[in-house]
């Protein structure tokens, strides 16, 4: 990582150059069966009313498998930008700013690095298809390249002695590319029977991923590479946006500040790409807000300072992860969305007192109310039938809806759902945080001993609230210990995380199973998987200064 600021001053302004190149290379090996078993066995595989019939014993089944992650990203960005020094009421800046990043995404490169056979595919037909040295049996990547260019200023003009009025505006230019790749294969289930008589995999590629797709973004269709096997598709699109904001400041004296401001917000839209099944709407178009927000900050008596502020927040066509089923394509994906509306009501209040000399205690309280204005229709994978209690149905046939299929059969076509009202994932409504610190002032250095105690109310963890995607509420306690040199050279620090060792909730979300009589879409069954924050972690850390 590099950075380089440079300054020049002139008469009544400032020339201030400020660039950064930053590179980084990421690499992680999952092992995906979790389990520590490596030899092959037979798998009692039943023939699900296929043709084949099992063989003698089974199938022979590798259990290693591994998925290759990998993240390689470089960036640099260029800001030039005048800054007025003159004396007056008046003070102006204006800049020029370019951001340029590459990328390489892996996102899935998973492998049975002890089965041969994928060495040797086939197609639906038994024929041999191209080589696959890797023995992948999943793959998606993308290399990709985005680009933002803009101009701003921004204006701050002093009333009179106690209010300043600020107003800026800025344009956004912003535009990526994308090159897809993916290639996809099977083995023993039931879109490809013919392994069970031939054991080897067969490339599943073309009609899994087929890559076809009407979005504009998609500038290079996609093709298979008779060389390699892979599927690669093209895109690129542009965005922009004009911002600003608007706000005004009250400072009646050096311990009282009240502001009140409005600010336009802009974020340029993207791909879903990289995926081993290369989705076909790829486009995330851009979202925007409108931000309204008003703070009063004081001091009390010089040891006591509070800040508070209030603030709303107007989302028009937010971007939003979820996994569920894409009403157009009635396939199920995981992919970014655009919610047409969203708002979002939150509070903050922020306590430090310092009641002796080297002592602090700061108390914090957040309150958070960030739901769906307008969303519809969306499908839940794990609720296809919208059984869960708060599933709001819309958007559906009568011929989804009824019971029964005209066979008098049990309908399993999967409904949409309105998602108006429900809350954005991972918007904690409550939060408190208190934090005790002391620092000894010693010959030889400080010594700096702090305690923090976090509690976090209930918390949805899917644009879905149900509650096989909620987490409880959970509260934690650490420690810290730091020792700071005299001379600054060198400082070491212990600490202890979750010290009572709490079961604290960092996601959870739900899986419905895939096979067996728990997988029909009218039973609403659904295991729960919980991720839990680190148990109690303690440590040493050393920092020394050249």
């Amino acid at each position: 990582m590099y950075a380089l600021h440079a300054t020049l001053h002139l008469d009544n302004f400032d020339v201030k150059y400020v660039g950064g190149y930053t590179y980084y290379d990421y690499r992680l090996q999952t092992d995906l069966d979790g389990t520590s078993r490596q030899a092959p066995f037979l798998l009692p595989y039943a023939a699900q009313g296929a043709p084949v019939p099992a063989p003698a014993g089974g199938y022979l089944y590798y259990p290693r498998q591994h998925n290759q992650y990998q993240e390689e990203v470089w960036w640099f960005s260029n800001e030039l930008n005048f800054a007025s020094t003159w004396d007056g009421p008046l003070q102006m800046i204006l800049g020029l700013y370019q951001f340029r990043e590459g990328s390489n995404y892996t996102l899935s490169d998973a492998r049975f690095p002890d089965d041969p056979r994928f060495e040797r595919p086939t197609n639906q037909s038994g024929a041999s298809m191209v080589g696959n040295p890797e023995r992948r049996y999943a793959y998606g990547s993308s290399s990709n390249v985005s680009e933002s260019y803009a101009v701003f200023g921004q204006a701050d003009y002093q009333l009179t002695d106690e209010l300043k009025v600020t107003a800026g505006l800025r344009y956004t230019y912003d535009r990526k590319r994308s090159y897809e790749s993916a290639r996809l294969f099977c083995l023993y289930t039931a879109s490809c029977p013919i392994t069970r008589l031939t054991g080897r995999p067969v490339d599943i590629t073309d009609a899994a991923a087929p890559g076809t797709s009407s979005d504009p973004s998609v500038y290079l269709p996609a093709h298979t590479d008779p060389t390699t096997g892979l599927r690669h598709r093209g895109l690129k699109n542009n965005w922009s946006g004009v911002t600003g904001t608007l706000g005004i400041d009250w400072q009646p004296d050096t311990d009282t500040l009240a502001y009140a401001k409005y600010t336009r917000g802009y974020k340029a839209g993207g791909f879903n790409s990289g995926t081993t099944t290369l989705t076909p709407n790829v486009t995330t178009e851009e979202e925007t807000i409108d931000a309204y927000e008003v703070g009063y900050k004081r001091t009390f008596g010089g040891t006591f300072q509070a800040n508070a502020s209030a603030y709303y927040y107007d989302y028009q066509d937010i971007q939003i992860p979820i996994t569920g089923r894409d009403p157009v394509t009635d396939l199920n994906v995981t992919r970014f969305f655009n919610m047409p509306k969203a708002r979002i009501i939150g509070f903050e209040l922020e306590t430090i007192w310092q009641p002796i000399d080297n002592l602090q205690i700061l108390a914090n309280y957040s309150y958070l109310d960030a739901e769906l204005r307008e969303a519809c229709c969306f499908q839940d994978p794990e609720d296809p039938r919208g059984q869960a209690p708060g599933a709001v149905l819309s958007g559906n046939t009568a011929a989804a809806l009824a019971p029964t299929t005209a066979t008098g059969a049990p309908n399993t076509t999967p409904l949409n759902q309105d998602l108006k009202g429900q809350k954005l994932p991972s918007s904690t409504p409550h939060r408190f945080t208190v934090n005790v610190n002391y620092t000894w002032e010693l010959d030889a250095g400080n010594l700096s001993a702090s305690v923090t105690h976090v509690w976090k109310d209930d918390t949805y963890y899917s644009i879905f609230n149900r509650y096989y995607n909620e987490g409880k509420a959970w509260n934690q306690t650490d420690a810290r210990l730091l020792w700071n040199d005299i001379d600054g050279r060198y400082t070491v620090i212990g600490f202890v995380k979750n010290i009572f060792k709490q079961d604290g909730i960092a996601g959870a979300d739900g899986s419905r199973p895939t096979t067996g009589p728990n997988s029909n879409p009218n039973n609403l069954f659904v295991n729960r998987t919980i991720s839990y924050v680190p148990p109690r972690t303690y440590g040493v850390e050393l920092q020394y200064r050249f």
